[in-house]
């Protein structure tokens, strides 16, 4: 899989990496380990290699969506549903 960030005239939106990020985000509990969250992306996207998964956790805290605290991965409030 190359890497693709965001879609474009020749990226589709579902194959871009906003899209697959979003996703995580959904499928991720309120509070989980790292280990726990690369499981959740190994499930739903099964092509992905680990340093795919830590650019999704790298754009998920630079969006202000988690955060990590110690060892646990939390959504922020408003997303924690």
């Amino acid at each position: 899989m190359s890497n693709i960030l965001l879609p474009n005239k020749h990226v589709r939106t579902s194959e871009s990496l906003l899209a697959h990020t979003a996703g995580i985000l959904q499928a991720m509990r309120p509070r989980s380990s790292v280990a726990q969250a690369w499981s959740v992306c190994k499930e739903k996207y099964p092509e992905y290699s680990y340093p795919r998964f830590v650019l999704v956790m790298d754009t998920l805290m630079a969006l202000g969506l988690i955060e990590l605290d110690g060892d646990v991965l939390m959504k922020m409030d408003s997303y924690a549903a």
